[in-house]
């Protein structure tokens, strides 16, 4: 029984090995077609593509030859003044530094600076404390008589709205805690 059972197999496996080859054989024909088809086309795109870059080199050879001609900055009208006024700059400089540095009157000159310099610190300061003053006292104007406008539209603002600004706690002075711990020491002995 093995024995038939054996060759009842081996022809099926024998077309179905046919079967497999056969196929394989116009799978690898097929195979072999599309590897021509696309070697083909790959040539074509490589020469396409040389052409391409070397209409694009050119392109962009001419390009850059119509921008280095091409003048970005308009032209000056007149004379150029920069290295006149370097020149300026140069002179009064070493004239500033002769004035300041010479040794008979620099110092008397340098002093005298000094103090015009530090009067008009203190006149530009005073007057931005004024200035200062006057807006603050301006804004607050203008708070007082935006309330008052407010209390004669409503009735008095005080009932609205807390007037009275919070008491402020005031914290003791530095100067005292010292003398008070001073006063401990002393009263303990150390």
């Amino acid at each position: 029984m093995r024995h038939l059972c054996k060759s009842l197999r081996r022809p099926a496996f024998g077309e179905v090995g046919r079967e497999a080859s056969k196929r394989g054989r116009d799978w690898s024909r097929e195979a072999g077609r599309l590897s021509e088809e696309a070697g083909k086309r790959s040539r074509e795109v490589a020469v396409a593509g040389t052409v391409n870059a070397r209409a694009l080199s050119r392109d962009l050879s001419e390009l850059g030859r119509e921008l280095g001609e091409l003048r970005i900055t308009r032209r000056r009208q007149g004379p150029d003044w920069a290295p006149r006024v370097a020149l300026l700059v140069g002179v009064g400089s070493g004239v500033a530094a002769m004035y300041f540095l010479d040794p008979e009157q620099g110092r008397r000159r340098r002093a005298l600076l000094r103090d015009q310099w530090m009067k008009w610190t203190r006149v530009f300061g005073r007057e931005a404390t004024g200035v200062a003053k006057d807006v603050r006292n301006r804004a607050v104007g203008a708070v007082h008589e935006t309330r008052r406008a407010v209390e004669g539209m409503t009735g008095t603002i005080g009932e609205q709205i807390d007037v009275e600004a919070p008491a402020v706690e005031e914290t003791p002075d530095v100067a005292d805690e010292l003398e008070a711990t001073d006063r401990q020491r002393s009263e303990v002995g150390l």
